[in-house]
């Protein structure tokens, strides 16, 4: 739930660091989609009595994680007037593949018969994660932030829920409720409301901002 605070914390820092303006709207949009993202996860677990057993180590290190992404989202506006989306999802790639790889001996001492449990299922799930869940994700997040703003690209964290959820109830049988519906419509119109490039305030911004290479 708290990864829902992404274009929040962005916000915070879009305004430190890049100075962009948060106009009325744009605010007014971060907050109605925040609430829209509470109603779809947070009702249905209230409504099952289901406890939040979250330690406050457990939670610090999610929020650290948020502030961690919100600030790579807006520093990578800053980056892309050196760098292209293509080269900087190659960094971050690269970075995080060689974070990996130093912890993995840890796990292999931990769990030294790995192998025996890896199945195709498993091995295609990987592979899937890796190139459309977080190459072509990153790629296409990269593009987003170069051809609008960080806190416009951070609006997408608000949708994940929406479109999991519809994926849950097609592939799972999840059933639809009002809940979800209440906060889907919220969700997409506070994204709306801070995409909505029809506004002049939007246009000026976009204007006084010309695109990297």
């Amino acid at each position: 739930m708290l990864y829902a605070s992404v274009p929040l914390v962005a916000g915070i820092f879009s305004f430190l660091l890049l100075r962009e303006k948060i106009y009325p709207r744009k605010l007014y949009g971060i907050l109605v989609g925040f609430i829209g993202v509470l109603l779809i996860v947070l009702l249905p677990v209230l409504g099952k009595g289901i406890a939040f057993n979250g330690d406050l180590l457990g939670n610090l290190i999610i929020f650290v994680a948020v502030c961690s992404f919100a600030l790579y989202t807006v520093l990578s506006k800053q980056f892309q007037k050196e760098y292209t989306p293509l080269e900087l999802t190659m960094f971050f790639v690269l970075t995080t593949t060689l974070i990996q790889l130093l912890l993995a001996p840890i796990d292999l001492v931990q769990n030294q018969n790995w192998w025996s449990e890896v199945s195709l299922k498993s091995i295609f799930g990987v592979v899937y994660v890796g190139i459309l869940g977080t190459g072509i994700y990153y790629l296409v997040y990269q593009h987003a932030i170069k051809n609008s703003t960080p806190i416009i690209a951070s609006m997408i964290l608000y949708l994940q829920p929406v479109f999991a959820f519809l994926w849950a109830s097609v592939l799972l049988g999840e059933k639809i409720t009002s809940e979800f519906m209440a906060g889907a419509i919220l969700a997409f119109i506070g994204v709306a409301l801070v995409t909505n490039f029809g506004r002049p305030e939007i246009k000026k911004e976009f204007a006084a901002k010309p695109a990297c290479r």
